[in-house]
């Protein structure tokens, strides 16, 4: 039963701690072992040094919470509880995050299989700096699929204007940057609905004898192994926003073909709107607006993309690699 699992939560000093409860009081969900110190809202953030959870020790508080009470599953809002940061307990009693990709692939693959919609058609859509594997997944399991630029304002757009209006379903979205939408309730990255969904996968592996990481090995098996990861370089204020702006116009002016032993085979430019091969010659990219997004898509089929982050003015470069069993 759900009432097995047992859950660690952080609101982070935001606003999403009682929302939360209520929605998994609401759905049948244990109740939830809370980070007292930071539950309600303060806008000081006086127990992190950044209320991310994808920063460093952020998640301190709530995974000596989770060791303590031995949870299954340790959850996190961030303070406008639109996105949801997850780790999990593995065999040997360690906690393992799970990064912004593996959440959503776990999150995709438990809406499209062991929640499915009675529409005969439906869809799932992430965006072109997260993980393909949530494409691979889909054509597989016969969804449709899209992908957009970051921002969930162009999931949403997608979905109603071009999908759901000839009768298609949307069922999940989401991007690497821990955000996801887990249904048409929210037209945008809820954090509160996904703590829910996340939830009730968490119990349906328990009940199986699994882990989220076994879960992850299974859909492995499957579907091909997918590795990314990511790495963060943060410039502060309007000096920082010049700095990246500067260094993405650099990228620009002389693209790199080689990125260590591997070559580059081409370069989407998605603010021009173009594929720049390496032999020469450009193809259009197709109709999508334009956004300050490099990626470089290498042989053996492995990308790195390079983006801003207008919010914290950091460039974020995620590198993709792939195999299939």
């Amino acid at each position: 039963m759900d009432r097995d699992l047992v859950v660690a939560y952080t609101a982070l000093h935001g606003v999403g701690g009682v929302h939360v409860q209520r929605a998994f009081a609401e759905a049948g969900l244990p109740h939830l072992h809370v980070v007292a110190a930071q539950f309600q809202p303060d806008g000081e953030f006086p127990t992190v040094r950044f209320p991310n959870p994808e920063e460093p020790g952020a998640m301190d508080l709530v995974l000596a919470l989770a060791k303590d009470v031995n949870a299954d599953l340790v959850l996190a809002n961030d303070p406008d509880a639109d996105r949801l940061a997850m780790a999990y307990r593995a065999g040997d009693g360690r906690y393992v995050m799970l990064t912004g990709n593996e959440i959503g692939v776990l999150l995709g693959h438990h809406r499209i299989v062991d929640d499915p919609q009675p529409a005969k058609e439906r869809l799932a859509i992430t965006t072109i700096v997260s993980s393909p594997q949530l494409g691979q997944m889909a054509a597989e399991l016969g969804v449709q699929y899209a992908e957009t630029l970051t921002g969930f304002k162009w999931i949403a757009n997608t979905a109603l204007r071009e999908f759901e209006r000839s009768g298609v379903q949307f069922v999940f979205g989401y991007e690497e940057a821990l955000g996801s939408s887990t249904s048409t309730v929210v037209r945008d990255k809820d954090g509160v609905g996904a703590a829910v969904v996340a939830a009730r996968l968490a119990a349906h592996c328990k009940q199986q004898g699994q882990t989220l990481g076994d879960r992850l090995d299974g859909i492995s098996q499957q579907f091909g192994v997918w590795s990314s990861s990511q790495h963060n370089a943060t410039y502060p204020g309007a000096a920082g926003a010049e700095t990246i702006g500067r260094m993405m116009r650099g990228l620009r002016a002389q693209l790199p073909w080689k990125v260590g032993d591997a070559e580059v085979l081409a370069v989407r430019d998605w603010q021009r709107g173009v594929k720049l091969l390496a032999g020469g010659g450009e193809q259009p990219l197709g109709d999508m607006p334009a956004s300050n997004v490099l990626t470089f898509d290498l042989v053996g089929g492995d990308r790195i993309v390079a983006r801003p982050d207008r919010k914290s003015t950091r460039l974020n470069s995620s590198h993709i690699p792939l195999s299939r069993m």
